[in-house]
């Protein structure tokens, strides 16, 4: 933990953009997940921690892949498989739900 709490500083320090260390935890438990798995180049971080969440990220690399998933329907199949809600919106005019 003194790493990463060195490390935030040394961003803050460099950038002066302040970094929790939770926050780099975060980073590192993701990349510890998915780092190295051959993941599309223009895949976004919100689906490697959606890829990270899964108990097989390698077979959700290969079913994005092989479906030709964009990065938001995978984080949807992915979030279908795991049983959670799917977010949904209201439009403003309407009233109607968008899912």
């Amino acid at each position: 933990d003194k790493v990463i709490q060195k490390l935030a500083g040394a961003i803050e320090g460099s950038t002066g953009f302040k970094i929790s260390p939770s926050t780099l935890r975060g980073y590192r438990w993701v990349y510890q997940r998915v780092g190295r798995l051959n993941l599309p180049v223009d895949l976004p971080f919100t689906a490697w921690k959606a890829l990270a969440s899964t108990s097989d990220p390698e077979e959700w690399v290969k079913r994005t892949i092989g479906e030709g998933w964009s990065p938001s329907q995978l984080i949807r199949e992915i979030r279908i498989a795991m049983g959670k809600p799917l977010p949904t919106k209201v439009c403003p005019n309407c009233g109607v739900l968008l899912s």
